[in-house]
C-alpha cells in the first residue's frame, strides 16, 4: 500500500499494475491524482463518501469498479477523462443528487444498475464539458 496525501494506492508489482482503493481525505471536490501509471480504481473505492461533491478522473484511470461511489448521497457532479474504458456495475447506485456525468468516449462498458436511484441526472456523452 502506498500513501499519496490522501489517496491509497496499491501496487500488484508482480503484474505492474495499481490501483486505487481509497480516499481517507476530507475534501468534497476531488481530481484524483496522476501518479505516472494508469491505475484503476477497485470496488468500493469511495463507497459512503458522503461529503463527496464533485470528482474528476483524469486520463490515467483505465476502469472504475463495481459501486466505486455507490451511496456518495452528496456527489453532484462526475467528469470522467478520456482513458477510462469501463464502469463498474453499480458503480454510482444511490448517488441521488448527481446532476451531472461527463462520460467519454473511450468508455465501451458501463455495468448494470452503474447509476441506478439517480434520478436526476443528465449525462453528456463523448463530450469534453465540466
Amino acid at each position: 500500500m502506498v500513501d499519496c496525501n490522501d489517496y491509497i494506492f496499491y501496487e500488484d508489482s508482480g503484474k505492474s499494475e495499481y490501483y486505487f482503493v481509497s480516499y481517507v481525505g476530507e475534501q468534497t471536490e476531488l481530481s484524483l491524482p496522476e501518479i505516472g501509471h494508469n491505475y484503476a480504481i477497485c470496488d468500493y473505492a469511495f463507497e459512503g463518501c458522503i461529503n463527496l461533491a464533485a470528482i474528476t478522473v483524469p486520463e490515467s484511470v483505465t476502469g472504475i469498479g463495481d459501486c466505486a461511489f455507490e451511496d456518495c448521497v452528496g456527489l453532484t457532479k462526475i467528469f470522467i477523462r478520456d482513458g477510462v474504458t469501463s464502469i463498474g456495475k453499480s458503480a454510482f447506485r444511490f448517488c441521488e443528487k448527481l446532476v451531472k456525468a461527463t462520460i467519454p468516449k473511450s468508455v465501451t462498458s458501463i455495468g448494470s444498475d452503474a447509476f441506478a436511484g439517480c434520478k436526476k441526472v443528465v449525462f453528456f456523452c463523448g463530450a469534453e464539458r465540466k
